[in-house]
């Protein structure tokens, strides 16, 4: 068993209601699980966005450059941010 490695490679869109690179950050972008561990805490971190009223962001990113494993998607991953203090 040998450990895995990857990277969260975001993908920022630059429009409205999508998560620009100066909003958030992962505690990590290369990720290594390592030998006979099951799986890896990365933190998503936003700051707080009241500049417009938005129910939901969005950040999709990629998983690339696996090693020792193979990744199940080919498509990039949505992660959505929810503002839970937003009212009409």
């Amino acid at each position: 068993m040998l450990d895995i490695t990857f990277d969260i490679v975001p993908i920022y869109e630059g429009k409205p209601g999508f998560i620009e690179s100066t909003e958030a950050s992962f505690s990590s972008t290369s990720v290594l699980i390592g030998k006979g561990t099951q799986s890896e805490c990365v933190t998503f971190t936003a700051s707080i966005d009241d500049a417009f009223k938005e129910r939901q962001e969005f950040l999709y990113f990629d998983i690339q450059n696996v090693n020792n494993a193979e990744s199940g998607r080919n498509i990039p991953i949505r992660l959505t941010i929810e503002d839970m203090g937003y009212t009409d």
